[in-house]
């Protein structure tokens, strides 16, 4: 596919709404994209105990304190109940057992498992840009190997300024004798700094992985759909884990695993969605300019 570098992403390729719409729905089936979900789910929990101790592992070597305790609180406002308690204690355990050989082999796990979750994206993501030729396999691995990086780097990243961020504003409001806003400005912040962090995440992942070049979009139809239905899906399954679906009194801790996998599915199917959207906008554009 020839993809006009030109392109105005919010006008949609020449799109209707409804036209828009009527493509994402027949490529969604014929790309297969909800299986592809599914391996995204299988990858990212393989990586999760490898991205816990390597996140843990960071943490510990930076001159920040209460860095963990925002982990835990991001994780607590974005997991459903059930899966957050499998996670915490997947943090206590990590913290209780670490060592410098349980961080090589997380790191090479986590390795694996990010090339092969970036793998299964790379695919869909091709396919939702109709491209027959793919890269080769050496470059593949090593936009996913970048990605896969990139994402702990940015994990990072949000932490400290999820704790520095709170901290300005205090200092700030103190400053201005203005302490009653500091509730609803703090929890704006950290909204702010997760919503600009996962937006500039797709934002990389969309013009990165398909095999094609693209012009690179801070903003565009793909990334702010995947962003904001991942954070009213993960809203709108959290507050259902809290008030109806307690899965861990029917399973055990196995309820848990099975609200944590649906919690990834669900990221993978929004993550996929998105770059669906941008692939049907930029084939439609490539037939008009033809």
């Amino acid at each position: 596919m020839s993809v006009p570098q030109e392109i105005r992403v919010w006008q949609l390729g020449g799109l209707s709404f409804w036209q828009l719409l009527k493509r994402i729905g027949i490529g969604w089936q014929e790309y297969r994209l909800a299986a592809m979900s599914a391996q995204f789910a299988y990858y990212s929990l393989l990586a999760l105990v490898p991205v816990l101790i390597l996140t843990i592992a960071a943490i510990a070597k930076l001159p920040l304190a209460g860095t963990l305790d925002s982990f835990q609180r991001l994780l607590r406002r974005a997991l459903p109940p059930d899966a957050y308690e499998l996670v915490r204690e997947q943090i206590q355990d990590v913290q209780d057992y670490s060592s410098a050989g349980l961080a090589s082999a997380a790191l090479l796990v986590f390795l694996f498992a990010g090339m092969r979750l970036f793998m299964t994206v790379d695919s869909g993501l091709n396919s939702a840009f109709g491209i027959q030729k793919r890269r080769n396999w050496f470059k593949a691995q090593g936009v996913s190997l970048i990605l896969t990086v990139g994402v702990i780097l940015l994990l990072l990243l949000a932490l400290v300024l999820l704790v520095m961020g709170p901290n300005l504003i205090q200092w700030a409001l103190a400053l201005f004798e203005q302490q009653h806003l500091e509730g609803p400005l703090v929890h704006f912040v950290r909204w702010a700094i997760v919503t600009c962090c996962l937006l500039l995440c797709t934002s990389a992942i969309y013009c990165l992985m398909p095999a094609v070049k693209l012009p690179w979009h801070w903003l565009s139809p793909g990334s702010v759909i995947a962003v904001g239905g991942w954070m009213l899906l993960s809203q709108g399954l959290r507050l259902y884990m809290t008030y109806f679906g307690h899965y861990n009194k029917t399973y055990g801790t196995l309820g848990g695993v099975i609200v944590l996998l649906l919690w990834f599915y669900l990221s993978g199917a929004m993550l996929l969605l998105g770059g669906l959207i941008n692939g049907v906008i930029y084939q439609a554009a490539a037939e008009n300019k033809s």
